[in-house]
């Protein structure tokens, strides 16, 4: 189970937010992995607002290239979505 943990936060750390941690056994790591989801599904969120917001900013002609910028690094944020 702490192997598994480990490969998910690699995952994650990577840029992979969609994963999640699944245990059934109800002990401190499932503690562990359950606040790790929390974490991962707030990132996911805020980065998904994020690339919205700069999505909708390059729709106007005068952000010029710093929206564009913010948009290629708000792309590089997650490999997965």
């Amino acid at each position: 189970p702490a192997y598994r943990l480990c490969v998910i936060l690699s995952q994650i750390s990577q840029g992979d937010l969609t994963r999640r941690a699944q245990f059934r056994k109800k002990d401190r790591l499932n503690e562990v992995a359950e606040e790790l989801n929390r974490a991962a599904e707030f990132l996911d969120h805020r980065v998904e607002q994020l690339k919205k917001t700069v999505e909708d900013l390059s729709k106007d002609p005068a952000g010029g290239e710093r929206v564009k910028r913010l948009k290629e690094i708000t792309d590089s944020f997650t490999t997965s979505s």
